[in-house]
């Protein structure tokens, strides 16, 4: 009984845990534009993080844009996420613009 108890207080944690973990607020979901994937880090101050560079594999240089278009509504592109580039192993060269004032440790 106890084994049983135990496994369905295991079974209801792992239940709880994914459908809290998955339910986000919008400024959190991950949005696909162009080369990148962005999340948007701050709505009132429109700012967005690259989160993914998704042509990895066709280019061996790679401008980061310092404003994209979600929406309808102009984000500046203000940090770079700690496994952006991660799998990019053509890239010889990446342009950071002065807009990016932070870049998450490891990410070049």
């Amino acid at each position: 009984m106890r084994k049983r108890n135990l496994l369905l207080i295991f079974i209801i944690g792992i239940v709880c845990t994914f459908v809290l973990g998955t339910t986000k607020c919008s400024a959190q979901e991950n949005i696909e534009v162009g080369d990148f994937t962005y999340k948007i880090i701050n709505e009132q101050e429109k700012t967005v993080e690259i989160v993914k560079y998704v042509k990895y594999y066709d280019y061996t240089e790679v401008n980061i844009p310092n404003k994209v278009e979600i929406n309808g509504t102009i984000y500046n592109v203000t940090q770079i996420g700690q496994c952006a580039f991660l799998e990019c192993e053509k890239i010889e060269k990446i342009v950071i613009p002065n807009s990016v004032i932070y870049r998450k440790y490891g990410v070049l």
